[in-house]
C-alpha cells in the first residue's frame, strides 16, 4: 500500500513539474482508458469491454473552436496585436455527431461500426492581412495575401473497424487496427487556390492586384454570380433554394472514401509505443457544383482614411472603391466535379505505467498530433496523466502547447454504473478564462458496456500455461 502510495506521488510531481509544456484537440481522449471513442483516434485503443452499444445520437457530441492568430487579450490589450500574427493563421471550428456507434469482440479481434455527421469550418488569412487593417498600407507598400481562404465541409461518415490485439513479435505485443470510411458528402466550399499580390505605387495613391483564385462549391443546387438588369453584379440564390425538391439531392451523389490506421506495440512490460493516421481520404463532389475563377491584374484607386477615423467615414469614397473593384472583377463561373482532400491526423504517442493493480491502472503519456492542412503541418505537444480506478472511474489530465498558448489544461472524464457510462473531455478547461484562450471545446456522450475482455485473456492465459506443460512431457 506505501508502495502504491509513493507511485502515485510521483506522478503528481511528474505532471505538475511538466506542466508548463505543452495539447491539441482530442489528446487528452487519445490515452483515455475504457473508453469507446477513443478509437476515433487509435483504432487500437485499449478496450477492457467485450460489447458497447453507443447511445444513438448522444453518443459522442463533439464541439471545438481554435484560433491560431491572436487571443482576445492581444486585441484588448496590445498596442500592436499584430504582433502575434504568424505567417498563415488559422480560425477552425468543428462540429461532430455520433449517430450510431457500436463494437463487439470476437476472440483476440474487435469489430465497431459507427455512423457520424461531421461539420468543419475553416477560415485561413495570412499574417499580411492583419497588418492592411491595423496599420493601412502607408508602412506596409508589398504585401503578400496568398493562402486567404474560407473551407466548409459538411458530411457523413459510415465506419467499419477492425484491430487485432495478440500478435507476438519477438515477444511482445503487436496490436494494429484500421477503419474503412464511406462518406457522403452534403456541403463544401473548397479555396483551392488564392494566391494575391498588393502592391502600392510609392508615388500615387493607386493599388496593383494580381489574383489568381479558385473557390469550389457543392451545394444542392449550384450557386450562381449573375447580373441584375442594372448591371449590378451579386450572388443571391434565396429563388435557387427556395425551389430545391426532394429529387434534387441524393446521399449517393457525392461519394468519398477515407482511411484510418492505428498501432500498438508492447515494447516494455511497462512502456507502450502507440501510433496512428486518421483521416486519410476525399469526397467526389459532384452535386450542384459551381467553380470561381478570378484571375486578374489591375489597379484601383485606394480610400485615405487617415483623417477620418471619426464618425465621419468618407462613406461615398469607400463605396466607391468597392464599385470599381466589382467592376473590374472578372469572375469565370463553370460547374466541373472536384476532389476535396480531408485533413488528415497524424499521432504518434507513448505510455510508462506506474502503478497496474487490480483496481487501480495509472500511467503517463506523452502525445504528438500532427494536422495537415493545405499543405501546412499544425503540430502540438501533450503530457498527460492517465488513470483507471476499480473499474467504473477512468480519470485523464492533459497540459499542452496549442496555437502558440502554453494556457491548456485538459480533462477527461469516465463514469461507469454497471453498464451504463457517461463522459466528458475537454483539452482546455481554462477556457472559461476567455481572454486568454484560443482554443475551447469538449466532447460528451452516454454508452452501454457489457463484459469485461481481461476474462477471456485469463483463459488464454490458462490454456497457454496448460500447453507448455504439456510440452514439457
Amino acid at each position: 500500500m506505501k508502495q502504491n502510495i509513493y507511485k502515485i506521488a510521483i506522478i503528481s510531481l511528474l505532471f505538475f513539474c511538466f506542466a508548463e509544456s505543452f495539447a491539441q484537440r482530442n489528446n487528452t481522449l487519445y490515452f483515455m482508458k475504457d473508453m469507446p471513442q477513443s478509437m476515433s483516434v487509435n483504432p487500437t485503443a485499449e478496450r477492457n469491454y467485450n460489447i458497447f452499444i453507443g447511445f444513438p445520437v448522444l453518443n459522442s457530441i463533439y464541439f471545438n473552436a481554435d484560433n491560431s492568430g491572436f487571443s482576445f487579450n492581444n486585441l484588448l490589450n496590445d498596442a500592436s496585436p499584430i504582433e502575434s500574427l504568424h505567417e498563415l493563421n488559422f480560425f477552425d471550428t468543428d462540429l461532430e455527431i455520433g449517430l450510431i456507434n457500436f463494437g463487439f469482440r470476437v476472440k483476440d479481434m474487435y469489430f465497431s461500426m459507427d455512423l457520424n455527421l461531421k461539420n468543419s469550418i475553416q477560415i485561413s488569412y495570412p499574417g499580411d492581412f492583419g497588418k492592411f487593417v491595423w496599420e493601412g498600407n502607408q508602412n506596409n507598400r508589398n504585401l503578400n495575401l496568398d493562402n486567404f481562404g474560407f473551407d466548409v465541409n459538411v458530411y457523413n461518415e459510415l465506419a467499419f473497424g477492425f484491430s487485432k490485439d495478440s500478435i507476438d513479435i519477438y515477444g511482445r505485443n503487436l496490436k494494429i487496427g484500421g477503419k474503412a470510411k464511406i462518406l457522403f458528402g452534403i456541403f463544401n466550399i473548397e479555396t483551392k487556390k488564392s494566391e494575391i499580390a498588393f502592391k502600392t505605387d510609392e508615388r500615387t495613391s493607386f493599388w496593383n492586384l494580381e489574383t489568381d483564385i479558385l473557390v469550389n462549391t457543392s451545394t444542392i443546387k449550384p450557386l450562381t454570380v449573375e447580373e441584375d438588369e442594372y448591371g449590378n453584379r451579386g450572388g443571391d440564390n434565396s429563388e435557387t433554394f427556395n425551389n430545391i425538391e426532394g429529387g434534387d439531392f441524393k446521399a449517393t451523389d457525392n461519394l468519398g472514401f477515407a482511411i484510418d490506421l492505428g498501432a500498438s506495440y508492447q515494447i516494455k512490460d511497462d512502456i507502450l509505443l502507440s501510433a496512428s493516421l486518421i483521416d486519410f481520404g476525399f469526397i467526389n463532389w459532384s452535386t450542384g457544383v459551381s467553380n470561381f475563377e478570378i484571375k486578374n491584374n489591375f489597379e484601383i484607386k485606394g480610400v485615405n482614411l487617415s483623417n477620418e477615423i471619426n464618425t465621419s467615414v468618407n462613406t461615398d469614397a469607400f463605396q466607391e472603391f468597392l464599385d470599381t473593384l466589382e467592376s473590374i472583377s472578372e469572375i469565370k463561373e463553370t460547374n466541373n466535379s472536384y476532389l476535396a482532400f480531408l485533413s488528415p491526423k497524424i499521432y504518434l504517442g507513448a505510455t510508462y505505467n506506474l502503478v497496474n493493480e487490480n483496481n487501480a491502472n495509472i500511467d503517463l503519456g506523452v502525445l504528438t498530433r500532427t494536422k495537415i492542412e493545405k499543405q501546412h503541418f499544425r503540430t502540438s505537444l501533450s503530457l498527460s496523466a492517465n488513470m483507471l480506478f476499480a473499474k467504473f472511474l477512468s480519470f485523464s489530465t492533459s497540459y499542452s502547447l496549442m496555437n502558440y498558448n502554453y494556457t491548456n489544461f485538459g480533462i477527461g472524464m469516465g463514469i461507469r454504473a454497471s453498464v451504463f457510462q457517461f463522459y466528458f473531455i475537454t483539452d482546455n478547461i481554462l477556457a472559461i478564462s476567455y481572454k486568454q484562450t484560443r482554443n475551447v471545446g469538449m466532447r460528451f456522450g452516454f454508452n452501454l458496456v457489457f463484459g469485461n475482455s481481461k476474462n477471456y485473456n485469463k483463459k488464454d492465459n490458462i490454456e497457454d500455461k496448460l500447453k507448455e506443460d504439456k510440452d514439457l512431457y
